[in-house]
């Protein structure tokens, strides 16, 4: 069962708007904003964890995911919102998904070069 969020005033919704609009918010909470399945499962594969996500069941089909939260940790907070609030949180047409992310940090020395690069 997910947490399910109808008002626009919800502090969830308003927090991941303030993410969305103010770079500056971004690097004091230490989370970026996400849209879209390919684009989240893209950020999941390069070792970004998801903290919430949120879904619009109108935008999206429910079997790609259901089997797309299969695969998430337990420690996410699953959120289902109506179209009226997704469109809110969107800064895209992103097919009703939207992930509210802790970026992996990267030190120079991490970075990986060929021989010849």
């Amino acid at each position: 069962m997910y947490k399910k969020i109808t008002s626009p005033q919800n502090p969830s919704i308003k927090n991941c708007i303030l993410l969305t609009e103010k770079a500056k918010e971004r690097k004091k909470q230490n989370l970026i904003v996400v849209e879209g399945l390919r684009e989240i499962r893209l950020a999941i594969e390069a070792g970004h964890d998801i903290k919430t996500l949120f879904f619009c069941p109108e935008m999206m089909e429910q079997q790609t995911f259901e089997s797309f939260a299969k695969k998430l940790s337990e420690k996410v907070e699953i959120i289902e919102v109506n179209v009226q609030i997704f469109e809110k949180i969107a800064y895209r047409e992103s097919g009703g998904l939207c992930a509210i992310l802790q970026p992996k940090l990267l030190e120079l020395s991490d970075l990986k070069l060929s021989q010849n690069p």
